[in-house]
């Protein structure tokens, strides 16, 4: 996998670059969900890569996911900050259809709901350090690099 630091102003290169990639794209920097979504008409990362926070807490980032997985073939998405497993929890609960009741170190839910759930499957990762995580599953930053739409790190 690899995270692209994104950008709307470097919006026109990311589809070009994305394009001459044969993997999974994880678009993150500022406003990933909102710059994935106005990709949605060309080729488009695959991936989300999400900052958690007070402002923008794990159910916002599960509305997100949920709405672009519906505009692009999203199939993964990382999260990082502060209790980034739980928070990974917590938007993977969400992207279902059922209702969610459960506790945790990042949230409290009753009866929360985030409908409609994305049309296929979403894998939920979690950054921890130089790595992320997803169940089984970790793999570390192995690089880093330059192009026109931004820094690419790979992950493998």
């Amino acid at each position: 996998m690899i995270r692209l630091e994104g950008s709307l102003a470097r919006r026109a290169f990311i589809g070009a670059v994305v394009a001459e990639i044969d993997d999974v794209v994880l678009l993150a920097g500022d406003a990933p969900a909102l710059v994935l979504a106005s990709l949605s008409g060309g080729v488009a990362p695959r991936g989300l890569w999400l900052a958690i926070d007070e402002d923008y807490p794990a159910a916002l980032a599960a509305r997100d996911v949920a709405t672009c997985s519906w505009l692009t073939a999203l199939e993964h998405v990382v999260l990082e900050g502060e209790h980034a497993a739980a928070q990974a929890a917590i938007v993977a609960a969400l992207l279902t259809n059922d209702e969610v009741t459960f506790a945790n170190e990042a949230a409290t839910l009753r009866g929360a709901y985030n409908r409609p759930a994305p049309p296929h499957p979403i894998t939920v990762w979690y950054a921890a350090g130089e790595s992320i995580v997803a169940g089984g599953a970790r793999l570390t930053l192995s690089g880093r690099r330059a192009s026109e739409a931004g820094e690419l790190s790979d992950y493998s």
